[in-house]
């Protein structure tokens, strides 16, 4: 893309093309000033705007334009990439075993091409500063998964499964969809944010980052924030993100269900104010957001293996539940 069109970035970060009329009869693309018109919420893998309006194409155009300054004044919220993660401010997890153990366990065996993959990721880890060298007693083994919007196995998983035995649990409630229900009653305007590699936002505690160890083929590491795959991640991220949304007055029109945030509104005006204020929250908490996983002002929210519409709520599965009567006569008091 960027030597079809001849692009070139300044020291302000904006994307520019070089002027060639050429080009312009070839490709039909006429660009104002020479800039190509982009969405530049992504700076470092800019998105053309037809990218983006591919996910407003539900709004009228003064409400697509009200979206769009949004993205812009908030650009700084969404992550370059999978590594871009932001540092919460005021929060970290720790890691308590039910007994003084250690697990170790000698590295998986893998491929020429997944090793190579492993040995990647774990460098773009360490320069990030996600993962630290370790002369842990810990050792957990490492692998990949299938990745389904890379169609390939690309996910890198640790092997927590001995360490989650001595793992004391910690109790979190999740959102129940019947609640949920009730609260976005009326509502006609839906936005879901997605966390960028949530988990690694949370910071980690410093003497319980030794219980992470791992290790690949060629090296033993431990992670010096919250990794995925210990069974008190999910619990310990809702705890931290729903006190992040309580903080900030934000349960009114806002819920999240571990890293998925859902914002609902009764009129599109209400709904730009609520948007604005969860990611005013988001930045000053350090959190980063996945803009490709973002939807912006819909008719209708997917959440909690339901589709939300309009008073109604339709499984996943197809099964339909309209909502009719009182808040107690939805969920059965009455």
């Amino acid at each position: 893309m960027i030597k079809k069109f001849k692009l070139t970035q300044d020291e302000n970060l904006k994307i520019k093309q070089v002027e060639n009329p050429k080009m312009e009869e070839e490709t039909g693309i006429i660009t104002k000033d020479k800039v190509i018109e982009q969405c530049s919420v992504n700076f470092n893998e800019h998105m053309e705007i037809d990218e983006f309006q591919s996910n407003l194409n539900h709004l009228s155009n003064w409400k697509k334009i009200k979206i769009e300054q949004l993205i812009e004044k908030y650009k700084n919220v969404f992550a370059r990439d999978k590594y871009d993660i932001g540092i919460v401010k005021d929060y970290e997890a720790r890691i308590d075993l039910i007994m003084d153990k250690y697990c170790s366990k000698r590295p998986y065996r893998c491929s020429v091409e997944e090793k190579k993959e492993i040995e990647t990721q774990v460098a773009r880890l360490l320069e990030r500063n996600l993962i630290e060298e370790s002369y842990s007693p810990f050792a957990a083994p490492v692998t990949l998964a299938f990745k389904r919007d890379e169609g390939r196995k690309s996910r890198l998983c640790i092997d927590f499964r001995d360490l989650n035995k001595i793992i004391i649990p910690q109790a979190q409630p999740f959102p129940l969809i019947d609640d949920l229900i009730i609260k976005t009653r009326d509502c006609q305007y839906f936005t879901t944010l997605d966390i960028n590699s949530a988990f690694w936002s949370i910071p980690l505690r410093i003497e319980d980052r030794k219980k992470t160890g791992f290790v690949t083929q060629d090296g033993h590491f431990q992670w010096t924030c919250l990794p995925f795959g210990l069974k008190t991640s999910p619990a310990i991220f809702q705890r931290i993100l729903s006190n992040i949304l309580r903080k900030h007055n934000l349960k009114e029109f806002s819920e999240n269900y571990i890293d998925d945030i859902l914002i609902f509104s009764r009129t599109f005006e209400e709904h730009i104010k609520h948007i604005e204020k969860v990611l005013k929250a988001i930045i000053n908490e350090g959190f980063r957001l996945k803009f490709k996983k973002c939807k912006f002002a819909s008719k209708t929210a997917k959440y909690l293996g339901h589709i939300i519409e309009n008073n109604t709520r339709i499984s996943v599965y197809g099964e339909e539940s309209p909502l009719q009567g009182s808040p107690n006569e939805v969920l059965g008091f009455n």
